[in-house]
């Protein structure tokens, strides 16, 4: 257990599109202390060194890696980058905290999962949605059994671009739903199907990367996810619908007020002995609008690592959660790959007790 009134000594890799927001998020927290910056474009460096003054640039990874003051290691750099950079800081005992998705595959994810726990050291994912105050709400509602036995979840994650050039739209939007899926319901799907298809190749690829993708989640106990992924579309979506035998809640992320609706509607099944049929009776109830927590989600990511350091213990996106999320992604590119059929989940990961931790 770290000293809870010493401040943490970061180094933070990769000052793309998400670094500068990381950065952002850790300055500002009062028991963190940055000491380094490294990026291979000098030039991102030097700008937010001007902003920064009290923050070095590290000449390369292995300075920043090997300082023995150094506590954690941010990582916010492409993701074919991830396992190695977090194998390497966790070697040389170092806390991580990566962006999604955690690795290029599953094993690699769980090879950095045994290695952290080996070492007793906190491996924390950036899954920011799982600390979004209307994830945390519909997860309350979940637990509390307010919404009852779940049927379904619905979710569209829509947008025109932005495609990635070593990507398809999997990869890089569907961490993000797969992760508050994971979350919220708590267990792993028995199988998955997707279905994929690419129209269009902005850059010199090798390969076609899908744009648009429809991804069919089936669960033991009948329970279903279906996600909707579109890098094409002419409006932008955030929406999640969920449905149970008790209520069902509606989630639009791009509301700037009233993000969630909870809907007591639902259906009941008369027996009408005369006929001897099954009638549907439908309930038609209130629409609430709980109040959500409006805090930024990546300063609570950034506490929650801190948290988790101090406390050995990391509850809430820790690399197992990472692994999921990948073993599931891969599933999904498997089914795509071999002509949109159904893939077991066990063929990834048999073993369930482990990716259940």
């Amino acid at each position: 257990m770290g000293n809870k009134h010493k401040k943490l000594n970061v180094a933070l890799i990769g000052l793309g599109y998400w670094g500068p927001k990381v950065l952002n998020a850790i300055v500002q927290n009062p028991s963190i202390n940055v000491k380094y910056l490294c990026d291979l474009k000098k030039e991102r460096v030097q700008t937010y060194l001007n902003i920064y003054p009290n923050i070095k640039e590290a000449k390369d990874i292995d300075e920043a890696i090997n300082d023995k003051e150094i506590d954690a290691i941010v990582i916010a750099t492409p993701t074919s980058t991830h396992y190695e950079l977090a194998k390497r800081s966790l070697e040389a005992g170092k806390h991580v905290l990566v962006e999604k998705p955690i690795t290029e595959n599953a094993k690699q994810a769980l090879e950095l999962c045994l290695l952290a726990e080996s070492k007793k050291l906190i491996l924390m994912v950036d899954h920011i949605y799982l600390f979004n105050g209307a994830t945390l709400k519909i997860k309350e509602l979940i637990d509390n059994g307010s919404l009852g036995n779940l049927y379904y979840l619905d979710a569209v994650r829509v947008n025109l671009g932005l495609f990635q050039h070593d990507s398809n739209v999997i990869w890089d939007l569907g961490p993000h739903d797969i992760s508050i899926i994971d979350f919220l319901v708590g267990q792993m799907p028995k199988s998955v199907i997707a279905v994929g298809t690419s129209h269009v190749q902005p850059y010199k690829r090798t390969k076609q990367f899908e744009e648009i993708a429809y991804i069919t989640l089936l669960y033991e106990n009948n329970f279903i996810a279906h996600v909707h992924l579109n890098w094409l579309s002419p409006v932008k979506v955030r929406r999640i619908l969920i449905g149970g035998d008790k209520k069902m809640v509606v989630w639009n992320d791009l509301l700037p007020d009233e993000k969630i609706k909870i809907y007591d509607h639902g259906l009941e099944i008369v027996e009408e002995q005369q006929k001897y049929e099954a009638l549907v009776n439908y309930r038609l109830g209130d629409i609430l609008t709980p109040a959500i927590d409006r805090e930024e989600p990546l300063k609570k990511l950034v506490s929650s690592f801190i948290q988790s350091v101090q406390s050995g213990e990391c509850k809430v996106s820790n690399g197992y959660s990472g692994y999921r999320v990948i073993s599931i992604i891969e599933a999904c590119q498997r089914s795509i790959d071999n002509g949109f059929r159904e893939v077991n989940l066990d063929e990834v990961q048999k073993d369930f007790a482990l990716i259940n931790r």
